[in-house]
């Protein structure tokens, strides 16, 4: 912790403004619906239990086989206004809590983007 607080300082004296320690960093997110993008494991919709680095637990998830937004061409898109139904291959909830690793990237999702990824028909791989 002592390095930590050091560099920080350092980055405060170059920046000329205060920077804070990223601990709280996204705690905001406890206990939302959120979709994880993960490096190997692919995309994932779920409500975030915690997450340290890259490691990211969700409870009740669904993975994101293959999305499309139902209004916009991006992920982001799809965190905002939900999935087209009809294009998208969802699979079917995860009871209780999946660990995933390599997570990049971790969106809110709104109630729209929430309840079009929740109600989504089960897709099943064959």
């Amino acid at each position: 912790m002592k390095n930590e607080n050091l560099i920080l300082k350092l980055i405060e004296m170059l920046m000329g403004e205060s920077v804070e320690s990223s601990s709280n960093l996204g705690s905001s997110l406890i206990g939302e619906p959120v979709i994880i993008r993960c490096r190997d494991a692919g995309v994932h919709f779920g409500y975030l239990v915690g997450y340290e680095g890259r490691v990211v637990e969700l409870k009740n998830s669904r993975r994101m086989w293959r999305w499309h937004s139902a209004s916009e061409n991006t992920l982001s898109g799809v965190a905002r206004c939900g999935i087209n139904q009809s294009k998208s291959k969802i699979q079917g909830k995860i009871n209780g809590s999946i660990i995933l690793n390599e997570a990049c990237e971790i969106l809110p999702c709104t109630d729209v983007a929430c309840h079009s990824i929740r109600d989504a028909e089960v897709y099943n791989v064959q």
